[in-house]
């Protein structure tokens, strides 16, 4: 599996909680998994889409834990996939719900780049069928360190 070492929440998911700490309702809309090189220069907290997007998942699993974090996840099949690509790039889009009913744009909330140690997902035409569950694991807090462990399980 691509490794996200530096999977951030973006400069505009940032302003997007703040309108959540004034009341609003943080709603993931889709994750984006798409192909492309972070440019030299650019930060996964300034970038504000993913660069070269080729699949979009619906949300399927929303969850808190109860240690400051919380789970989106969404499901990941080949089956339309034509052409095979390197999965480096993973986006949460979000927006806001606000108490009055009126929403935020949607924006990139969190952006993670794998680089190098990306995964190649093959074209549905290889023979290859996968089917994945996608899940982000967001932590919200000041620590520099974090452990996390992750239950395995295959969809």
């Amino acid at each position: 599996m691509a490794f996200f070492s530096n999977n951030d929440i973006t400069d505009a998911g940032r302003i997007l909680l703040s309108e959540v700490q004034m009341g609003g309702i943080f709603t993931p809309t889709r994750i984006v998994m798409g192909s492309g090189a972070l440019p030299a220069g650019t930060s996964t907290r300034s970038i504000r889409n993913v660069i070269s997007p080729v699949k979009s998942l619906s949300i399927n699993k929303k969850r808190r834990t109860n240690d400051g974090m919380f789970i989106i996840g969404g499901v990941y099949t080949n089956e339309d996939i034509t052409e095979s690509f390197y999965f480096r790039e993973l986006g949460v889009y979000a927006k806001a719900v606000r108490a009055d009913g009126t929403e935020t744009e949607e924006i990139l909330y969190s952006y993670g780049n794998a680089g190098t140690a990306a995964d190649l997902m093959p074209a549905y035409s290889t023979g290859t069928v996968v089917e994945r569950q996608i899940d982000l694991v967001s932590y919200i807090g000041n620590d520099t360190e974090i452990d996390l462990t992750i239950e395995s399980g295959v969809f």
